[in-house]
């Protein structure tokens, strides 16, 4: 049985990576251009513009000072076969961020006030989680970046016109990512599972 936690999502509109509360940084996004992990063509497609900069799509959250929080996105490779997560500075200071091979299902470099994990999710997607704690009851970015290896310094700079395939944005006050919570236009949450027995008899 999988029996989790209550959770709640605080990214709005998880899937829906087009709508304007994600701000693209040198990327575009074509919504809905492959059969995500849920079996229905609603992943979308995150491609870099070229530019020699930092090729990211962000969203504004907000944290509590020493809470903990982890990020998970589903991923698969389109022509790119990395990404990586990170934040402003603000929330969980610079060494926070993670490098994904969404090639071969493997983390790259961590920063050091982070952990990472991948799950193989079949069919080439990949659950990529990063879990950090917040230095300051602020709000900020958090984003996913086009990156050019597994090694890749944080929010790296350089031209790329390559792309990845997103799906299923989660954000969890804590130290472990859960199963999806979809949300649209507004954090939500799942309650407890709970799993009894009445009549439990020792014959």
């Amino acid at each position: 049985l999988l029996l989790e936690p209550q959770r709640t999502n605080l990214i709005t509109y998880s899937e829906q990576f087009d709508n304007a509360v994600w701000t693209k940084g040198e990327v575009t996004i074509t919504a809905n251009t492959i059969t995500s992990p849920d079996g229905t063509i609603n992943a979308d497609t995150l491609l870099g513009n070229g530019s020699s900069l930092t090729h990211n799509l962000s969203q504004t959250i907000s944290v509590t000072n020493a809470a903990t929080y982890s990020l998970s996105i589903y991923a698969k490779k389109g022509t790119n076969n990395f990404i990586q997560f990170a934040a402003s500075s603000g929330l969980f200071g610079t060494n926070f961020y993670a490098n994904f091979d969404i090639n071969n299902g493997s983390v790259g470099s961590v920063g050091t006030s982070s952990t990472a994990s991948i799950l193989d999710m079949s069919n080439g997607w990949y659950k990529c989680t990063i879990t950090g704690t917040a230095i300051a009851t602020t709000s900020g970015n958090i984003a996913a970046v086009l990156i050019s290896a597994s090694t890749s310094v944080r929010l790296e700079s350089i031209t790329l016109s390559t792309s990845v395939y997103l799906y299923g944005a989660s954000l969890e006050l804590g130290s472990y990512s859960t199963s999806y919570i979809k949300s649209e236009g507004a954090a939500t949450t799942r309650l407890a599972d709970t799993c009894f027995k009445t009549g439990i008899s020792d014959k």
